[in-house]
């Protein structure tokens, strides 16, 4: 599983979608970023290394950030007025310091409780899935075993 990272922006809860023009102005204020139109990305590199930030439903987002990756998000952040949330909804504040922002504490209880109920859909499934595979099981029993007391006869 890759660790997920998102530049995102909350207000009472509630998203405040970024939108692209401010993000093509936020990034083309510093001459190191570049857009990728067909991918929907914008692009870093430093090196060899390649920091890709994909744009989706008013979010930026990237995986397994390096340490300078994660300083170009928060500093990104900072100039898009949003925040930097990893996947168990951490806030960064630095590239080593979390919080837990009071919209994240939000939004994990509602993802605990989404993962929940899809799991209790999940094994429900699940049971009712045995129980046919059991069933089958005992019907060719049933039918061996009077297949069987034919030949008995």
């Amino acid at each position: 599983m890759s660790y997920h990272i998102t530049i995102l922006r909350t207000l009472d809860g509630a998203q405040v979608p970024l939108h692209p023009d401010e993000v093509f102005a936020a990034t083309g204020s510093s001459s190191d970023w570049r857009y990728v139109e067909q991918d929907a990305a914008f692009v870093k590199e430093r090196g060899d290394e390649v920091l890709v930030l994909w744009y989706e439903n008013g979010e930026l987002w990237t995986e397994r950030p390096e340490p300078w990756m994660l300083e170009a998000l928060l500093d990104l952040a900072k100039r898009l007025g949003a925040r930097v949330r990893g996947d168990e909804f951490e806030t960064y504040e630095t590239v080593d310091r979390t919080y837990f922002h009071p919209d994240g504490i939000q939004a994990r209880g509602d993802a605990e409780r989404e993962s929940k109920a899809m799991l209790a859909d999940h094994l429900k499934t699940q049971r009712i899935i045995r129980i046919g595979i059991i069933g089958c099981f005992a019907a060719l029993a049933a039918a061996a075993y009077f297949i069987g007391k034919q030949f008995e006869k």
